[in-house]
């Protein structure tokens, strides 16, 4: 049996989402991020609503939910409800090629999710929060250290090699990153939200800024508590009477004492405090970008009106 609670389904749900703030982190070497980083943005929102929300709902209408399939526990793509939907249809050859999407799929997840880890530890070794040998680049700029360290957590993958089943090990670790992620969307939110208020206590006009991300505080408010929830009751099943099973309290709870303790010892350690509202930075790095903006502004002007292909291509990709 998986050892996959309710609250670790809907944690799973959560860790099939993570990462759509990794588009964030790369304006740092984004070019002419003002105009790239936005439109990155609405295009991720509308991928997820057609792929995640759409896809869902045409599975729901060709896939029964009562399925055998859906829950062999074979591990592998044939629960996958797309390879049932086209094995019901009895389209021979095409099951392959959905397994093979999905196998270039985590490829390109695991890609992706190595860069923004190795960038996120090199950015606090350049902040001085973590050891200064991992800002060691290569003459590429690539920061090898960090790089190397981040990569080798995939050797976590042979823990499979123990006592546990495949099943088990993959929902412990989706549970640990996805509650992980579900702590990062917290304080991004909540720095947000602090964004938000210094701005408006600042004068500062949202409407200035090259994206203005909608009904504003509102969503922000509302998404930080439930993540609170969700953080707080993904493992409520353990609780219950006769449910206690250590390895699953431990995976549904450990990543929130490792952020308190890191935490509270940094503030300690380093003796920092919150910047207030009132002296937040809106200035800082604003002509450096303008002069970007500026720049890649005149070498669209020269190119002159883009054919009709190209922008259909640009409005997709």
């Amino acid at each position: 049996m998986c050892r996959c609670s309710a609250g670790g389904w809907l944690t799973l749900t959560c860790w099939r989402c993570a990462g759509t703030e990794i588009v964030a982190l790369t304006a740092a070497e984004a070019e002419n991020p003002r105009r790239n980083v936005p439109k990155a943005i609405r295009r991720v929102f509308w991928r997820i609503l057609f792929f995640y929300v759409f896809g869902t709902f045409v599975m729901g209408l060709i896939v029964s939910p009562d399925n055998e399939g859906l829950t062999s526990g074979t591990g592998d793509g044939r629960s996958s409800p797309w390879v049932i939907a086209i094995t019901q249809a009895g389209i021979s050859g095409l099951p392959s090629v959905i397994n093979s999407v999905i196998l270039i799929s985590a490829f390109s997840a695991g890609n992706s999710d190595l860069y923004a880890s190795s960038r996120v530890l090199y950015g606090l070794a350049c902040d001085g929060k973590t050891p200064a040998i991992f800002k060691k680049c290569t003459k590429s700029g690539i920061p090898i250290y960090c790089l190397a360290i981040t990569a080798a957590m995939g050797l976590l993958g042979f823990l499979v090699c123990g006592s546990e089943t495949s099943s088990d090990v993959f929902n412990d670790l989706s549970n640990l990153s996805s509650i992980t992620g579900l702590i990062t969307w917290g304080t991004i939110l909540a720095s947000y939200l602090r964004f938000y208020y210094a701005a408006k206590l600042q004068g500062v006009d949202r409407n200035d800024f090259p994206y203005k991300a909608p009904f504003q505080p509102w969503l922000s408010m509302f998404g930080f508590v439930m993540i609170i929830l969700i953080i707080l009751f993904n493992g409520y099943t353990v609780f219950l009477s006769g449910n206690w099973d250590t390895t699953s309290f431990v995976i549904a709870y450990i990543t929130i004492p490792i952020f308190v303790v890191f935490y509270a010892f940094w503030k300690i350690f380093k003796r920092t405090h919150f910047v207030t509202l009132a002296d937040i930075d809106f200035v800082t790095g604003r002509r450096e970008l303008d002069e970007i903006s500026d720049e890649y502004a005149a070498q669209d002007a020269s190119k002159g009106p883009q054919p009709f292909y190209m922008r259909v291509w640009n409005a997709i990709m």
